[in-house]
């Protein structure tokens, strides 16, 4: 049995504090003259966190974003509170890191 770690209760409703994972500020990014995502500014605390929209909702297009797979035309990204884009190490570590937590599949 695993023994989760003491923490503070927290409200229904509320979010984690300390760093956040992944801050975006003021993202937008566009295809042409399509916008892929406009003016997004979010923090993403530690933990589960779900991306949820329609189709043509941009959600494809932020987690490239925030994984670095792309630049955005506007605003800044940063993960583990360092800038994503340009930055292979940070990709490298969070990759190898995203890993290290998932469970095999192998028998």
């Amino acid at each position: 049995m695993r023994r989760e770690p003491d923490r503070e209760p927290r409200q229904p409703g509320s979010r984690a504090t300390g760093n956040p994972l992944v801050h975006a500020d003021g993202v937008s990014k566009w295809y042409g003259q399509v916008s892929g995502l406009n003016n997004v500014t979010v923090s993403i605390p530690p933990g589960i966190t779900g991306l949820l929209g329609p189709n043509g909702a941009g959600k494809s297009t932020f987690m490239k974003l925030m994984t670095g797979q792309l630049k955005p035309s506007q605003g800044t990204i940063r993960v583990l509170g360092e800038p994503i884009w340009g930055n292979p190490q940070l990709c490298l570590r969070a990759s190898a890191s995203a890993r290290s937590r998932t469970p095999s599949t192998t028998a």
